[in-house]
């Protein structure tokens, strides 16, 4: 059944109205528009729909339309205007993933909220200059209409800045298979070098299955080098991160190093460029491998015992515990390990895990609250984890102490996650980059703060 057909639906109120609809078009300009509406109203959603009466919803069709008339071949056009609820943005580009996310994470970094708008996704037909000159078939391509609050949003200086995230949204998918090409690649390279070096091939093939669990899901490739730069690498802006500073010490386990680089992400969801290098040492015929993107949900939510690195430290730390394989003991430290984030796992040292399971397992015998802070030595990462009974927690207070940790480090950017441990025990963790090194004094002062909070 057609929309036009089904005249009792929102998008057939719509198509109704569309056949006595002028606007502000111009005669020849119709039959193109009416093709635009027919084609792109049945991806309209329901929300959109439900807020506008049908000629406001086809008042923003036109506004989309027009926009679209003409695009350059291979570029992204956006404008980013006043509206009367605040802030408008239009975008045009080759369709692909990314776009709406990229676009929304733009309003929350700068606290626009978020009011409504569509993606619309269609088929154009263009002149050789770029002119719209058909609806229905050619490339794909995406027309996205936003409406926010104004927040801090800049009309001067901020197109630039839309237009740089999209462009590296685009690189990203751009290059997405080639990435991941090279990465299966270097996994055979590693197998290579296990059966070359004997006393690296536990190591090798370690990180070949790190490797591989990334392409599963695990990571957001945005940037890849090694002998060649793909996806934001190849680009010349502030988002083309770089291999040199400092680094975590890789665990025994792996040649894999993890950080958190000092660029928020412009794509996809708010956090820290995650940084991965692989370098074998300078004796390894494979070339070292440098990675950037972001982990996946799935990644930082699943247990870290099945992880490929993170695996082996658990067993190193439960070996060397002396602990009963399957004992109550054995179970709650593997318990605490899953518990703490990823990025955490592959930056901290063994000592400093250990030194924060104890700490939990402490607080679950004696059922009094129990705080670790950890600082690396190496960029500007905090992880604080607090572990109190049950019957002390809230939400309100998760929000003190993540105020209180962010106002005394200096945080630009926090996360925190929360687990249910042994004997009603909460232990809720928070992860902050961008953060300034305390003092011993002031790491005790604000410990302590903290256990009075919970």
């Amino acid at each position: 059944m057609s929309v036009a057909n089904a005249s009792h639906s929102p998008q057939g109120q719509v198509a109704k109205t569309l056949g006595g609809w002028r606007g502000s078009l111009e005669a020849g300009e119709l039959p193109l528009f009416r093709a635009f509406v027919e084609h792109t109203l049945p991806r309209l959603r329901g929300p959109f729909l439900a807020q506008h009466s049908p000629a406001k919803v086809l008042a923003h069709l036109e506004t989309a339309f027009r926009f679209t008339q003409k695009r350059a071949p291979g570029t992204i056009k956006c404008e980013l205007q006043p509206c009367d609820k605040g802030v408008q943005i239009l975008t045009n580009m080759v369709d692909q993933p990314f776009i709406v996310d990229t676009l929304r994470l733009f309003l929350r970094n700068n606290k626009a909220d978020y009011l409504g708008g569509f993606n619309l996704v269609f088929k154009a037909e263009r002149d050789a200059n770029g002119a719209l000159t058909g609806v229905g078939e050619g490339t794909t391509e995406s027309v996205v209409f936003l409406e926010a609050e104004r927040g801090e949003v800049d009309f001067d200086k901020d197109p630039p800045h839309i237009l740089m995230r999209l462009q590296t949204a685009e690189a990203t998918v751009r290059d997405f298979r080639a990435m991941t090409r090279h990465v299966e690649r270097y996994v055979e390279k590693l197998e290579t070098e296990a059966d070359r070096r004997p006393d690296l091939a536990s190591a090798c093939r370690e990180t070949g299955a790190f490797l591989t669990w990334l392409l599963r899901e695990n990571f957001v490739f945005m940037g890849l080098s090694d002998h060649e730069a793909l996806g934001i690498q190849r680009l010349s802006g502030r988002y083309c991160t770089q291999p040199e500073g400092d680094w975590p010490k890789a665990h025994d386990s792996g040649f894999v190093r993890v950080r958190k680089s000092a660029l928020e992400s412009p794509i996809h969801r708010s956090g820290r460029i995650d940084e991965i290098l692989v370098t074998l040492g300078d004796d390894a015929e494979t070339e070292p491998l440098y990675i950037c993107g972001l982990f996946t949900y799935r990644a930082v939510t699943q247990p870290s015992r099945n992880v490929p690195i993170l695996r082996r430290v658990l067993a190193n730390i439960l070996a060397a515990s002396e602990n009963t394989p399957g004992s109550y003991r054995h179970n709650g430290m593997a318990n605490v390990f899953d518990s703490l984030p990823t990025e955490f796992l592959f930056t901290a040292e063994e000592r400093e895990i250990v030194e924060i399971i104890e700490r939990v397992l402490e607080s679950e015998v004696q059922q009094d609250a129990r705080v670790q802070i950890v600082q690396s030595g190496h960029d500007d990462v905090t992880f604080a984890l607090a572990a109190m009974p049950k019957d002390r927690w809230n939400d309100q207070l998760r929000e003190s102490m993540q105020d209180v940790l962010r106002r005394t480090t200096g945080a630009t950017y926090s996360d925190h996650g929360v687990f249910v441990g042994r004997f009603d025990t909460m232990l809720v963790h928070f992860y902050l980059t961008g953060s300034r090194r305390l003092g011993d004094s002031e790491l005790e002062a604000l410990t302590e703060q903290l256990v009075e909070l919970a």
